[in-house]
């Protein structure tokens, strides 16, 4: 028994194609020496359109974004600054511990890598109070990954995207809960196989028990929780912010929505930090069954806003509660019966409405509207968005029923419309006057709305009679070939 081992996909050209799908063969993979695989030149190029870019120029973003992929970037550098790595970008000695990688097509946008993170949390014997933004800004040694760093914090909208992305992530991953939560799942993942682990080792290396190994891993879990208030700190120091701000979330009733605050959904009734001087957003979403009405903040300039996306300015703590209600309550619909139709009436203009209409409890339809209706009970329901919305039943009441057919007279073309309430094969046929059938449209288990154009072109001028029938049911009507 040799011990626990810690086994790791080397980061190459095969890391990349099984782990982001790209060709091995068409890619461009950096070190801090330069190019492990493809050539230097992109980044290069990179490095100079960014740094050849004014920060207040108003391309700036565009020009960013077409060469970096903005949500990897945001991550890697705020990940790489709170844990404090000093192992990393020439911080406290050379440049190190840096791999970046696109693919070598048309728009491949740079990514950086993660890894070899043991110089963090203090390990090199650094503590919580060292300002890791300023120093991955103005590294001991400098480079061109430091160089864009720093330019590009001097645009004012990277600038706000890092500070909420910053703010999203230690309002999340990094709140003790979850990085507790997470840590000791995996303690407890090797943990039995410790013992044996010590036992062989311990005359070599650490950790010399288990007791040890334990709080080791708690002293990491209390640097973590003591380094959040200096990390907020020192994002708002290092980029001129205008101080700290609470926010509270919630949705009014419970459970009836969610609420996006930048990149993160949190759980509701929730509380974060965020800083001011840099907007952030926020968006209500309803659950199933009900409809976003209004805002409520303590912030007169966002309470009672109709519009479920918001751009918030913090100037102090901020309240956002997203209030919804059930669809039934804010929406309505009804049938009206005119002119041979059944046409629905929605209490207020919607979009991306979908329709299902049943007969006497069976779905016949999903049109907008029901033609040539016969006798029974009709439900209209409407769907949209997070809402499903049910008419009152009405009734149908006719004195007799036949196919609806138009024109007529017919030239070309006759459109005919009825509706079969109860499912069952179905024969549609055409007889001249002489009682010869001349046209025939067979459907097998046909329920609901027939709406079609029959070509009559063929036919020639004359009465004739298009009958349907159903193992139960028979009607006919009469029309004219001109």
């Amino acid at each position: 028994y040799w011990g626990l081992y810690g086994i790791r996909e080397k980061v190459d050209e095969h890391y990349l194609e099984s782990n982001h799908g790209v060709n091995p063969n068409e890619l461009d993979l950096l070190n801090k020496a330069g190019a492990l695989v493809g050539s230097a030149d992109h980044f290069n190029q990179t490095a100079a359109t960014i740094l050849g870019t004014g920060a207040n120029d108003p391309n700036f973003m565009s020009v960013f974004n077409s060469h970096f992929d903005i949500n990897n970037y945001l991550d890697y550098f705020t990940f790489q600054t709170y844990i404090q790595n000093e192992d990393w970008l020439g911080i406290s000695w050379g440049l190190n511990n840096v791999k970046i990688w696109r693919p070598d097509t048309a728009g491949g946008k740079w990514r950086y890598v993660m890894y070899d993170t043991d110089a963090a949390f203090g390990h090199f014997g650094g503590n919580i109070n060292q300002n890791y933004l300023s120093r991955a800004r103005n590294p001991s040694s400098s480079n061109e990954h430091a160089s864009i760093f720093d330019h590009a914090l001097d645009n004012p909208q990277f600038k706000c995207h890092f500070a909420n992305r910053y703010d999203d992530l230690i309002n999340t991953t990094f709140q003790s809960d979850n990085f507790n939560a997470v840590s000791n799942e995996l303690k407890e993942s090797i943990e039995d196989a410790l013992p044996d682990h010590i036992n062989n080792w311990r005359g070599v290396m650490g950790p010399y028990s288990s007791g040890q190994w334990s709080t080791s891993i708690g002293i990491d879990q209390q640097y973590n929780a003591s380094r959040i208030g200096p990390a907020r700190q020192h994002l708002n120091t290092t980029l001129g912010l205008y101080g700290e701000r609470q926010i509270r979330l919630d949705a009014v009733p419970s459970q009836s929505g969610e609420v996006k605050l930048n990149s993160i959904v949190p759980e509701l009734p929730w509380d974060g930090v965020y800083h001011g001087g840099c907007p952030v957003t926020a968006k209500a979403t309803p659950n199933w069954g009900f409809m976003f009405t209004h805002w409520y903040s303590n912030n007169s300039n966002y309470n009672n806003l109709t519009s479920d996306s918001l751009q918030v300015s913090l100037s102090s703590n901020t309240n956002l509660f997203a209030h919804f209600d059930s669809c039934q309550n804010v929406v309505s619909t009804s049938i009206q019966h005119t002119e041979k139709r059944l046409v629905p009436t929605i209490s207020q203009e919607l979009s991306g409405i979908s329709y299902r209409w049943e007969y006497n409890g069976n779905t016949v339809s999903n049109d907008t509207v029901l033609y040539n209706p016969i006798d029974g009970d009709y439900r209209l329901t409407i769907r949209f968005d997070s809402c499903e919305v049910a008419s009152e039943i009405f009734t149908v009441e006719r004195e007799s029923y036949s196919p609806l057919l138009f024109p007529n007279p017919a030239v070309d073309q006759l459109h005919v419309q009825f509706i079969l309430g109860t499912q069952s094969d179905m024969n549609i046929r055409i007889f001249n006057t002489a009682g010869q059938q001349v046209w025939q449209n067979k459907r097998t288990d046909f329920v609901g709305q027939f709406n079609e154009t029959i070509d009559v072109g063929g036919l020639v001028r004359g009465t004739y009679f298009l009958r349907v029938e159903t193992p139960t049911e028979a009607y006919a009507e009469r029309f004219i070939v001109i």
